[in-house]
């Protein structure tokens, strides 16, 4: 399963993203600023740890995330199509599967991994 925590895993990878889809301008700065120069801490029994940047992935909770998924995977059907498999999208998760009879297993085994190959690419 990829989730949306995969998908923006390159720090300009969002940005080429977006600007397929005609983004521009200050949205695009926009977007851009909302999801590069981001931190984290933890906050446990009182105590707080020191903050660390994050360079990879989306907000979580955030209105967003959902969306940004999205757009980053509109197209990663073609990809899966083109190996025979089936793809399934709800919200921010995709899974990628098929059917196949019990003697056949290696074969799907090596579909499905040539698959991920090309979606991992």
């Amino acid at each position: 399963m990829v989730s949306d925590r995969d998908v923006f895993s390159l720090p300009s990878c969002h940005v080429c993203c977006l600007r397929a889809f005609g983004l521009t301008g200050q949205v695009l700065r926009w977007l851009t600023s909302f999801l590069n120069g981001r931190t984290q801490q933890i906050a446990y029994v009182g105590l707080v740890s020191v903050t660390h940047s994050v360079f990879f992935g989306v907000p979580q909770g955030s209105v967003l995330c959902p969306h940004l998924f999205n757009l980053y995977t509109a197209d990663i059907h073609l990809l899966v199509a083109a190996h025979g498999l089936v793809l399934h999208q709800y919200t921010d998760d995709c899974q990628i599967y098929l059917a196949t009879p019990a003697n056949e297993t290696s074969s799907a085994v090596d579909r499905l991994t040539r698959c991920l190959n090309d979606v991992n690419a």
